[in-house]
């Protein structure tokens, strides 16, 4: 699946800096000192310093701050957005549709990327770029060869629902293959207690 993916998405572009940055990673340190997974990277051209910060309720959220004027980035615009998918698409397809999901995750989502921009391309594969509203980076991605197989995988592990892998379908087949293994051995058991009996009445 790597492979196919790589057919239709770019590496991210390698950082280039043009203007001197006026914060580094021990301003932001000093600053937040709980930052985690502090990294530079760019963002719409420019350097930006992203980290992970957890809040008073526990959660962990990015952060995003302008290496170059210091000041904290954002979120992405629908039109910023739709320039990042671009610059990472490597094909000739338009954008299809562009929509900020919030909530009701696709079933070939995990609902923990939410929120989350969903960006269709319209060609053959219907590649679907997930894009962070606000580092810009590409969750994940989907396309129609990831989603057939997503079918059949589902159906191997019986997880028809695509959410709950203890579902009632599985639990039943689950019941049944226990049962079979049971009468199986019984069998077995039986088999071997006759074979024995006739030797010993030879």
């Amino acid at each position: 699946m790597l492979s196919t993916e790589r057919t239709w998405s770019l590496p991210p572009p390698s950082l280039k800096v043009s203007q001197p940055l006026t914060i580094g990673f021990a301003d932001v340190l000093q600053q937040y000192p709980d930052a985690k997974q502090l990294s530079i990277k760019t963002l719409l051209g420019e350097p930006h310093l992203q980290f992970l910060k957890t809040d008073i309720q526990g959660n962990a959220k990015w952060h995003v701050i302008n290496a170059i004027t210091g000041k904290p980035r954002p979120w992405l615009t629908e039109e910023e957005i739709t320039t990042i998918a671009r610059t990472r698409f490597n094909g000739n397809a338009e954008i299809k549709y562009t929509y900020l999901l919030t909530q009701n995750a696709p079933s070939e989502l995990a609902a923990r990327h939410l929120p989350v921009w969903q960006v269709e391309f319209d060609d053959w594969q219907s590649s679907t770029f997930y894009i962070h509203p606000h580092t810009g980076d590409i969750v994940t991605k989907r396309h129609n060869g990831w989603r057939l197989f997503d079918v059949f995988w589902r159906l191997h592990i019986l997880d028809i629902d695509g959410e709950n892998v203890t579902n009632s379908t599985l639990t039943i087949m689950t019941f049944l293959a226990l049962l079979m293994a049971f009468t199986g051995l019984l069998l077995t058991i039986h088999f071997v207690r006759v074979r024995f009996a006739k030797r010993l009445r030879r």
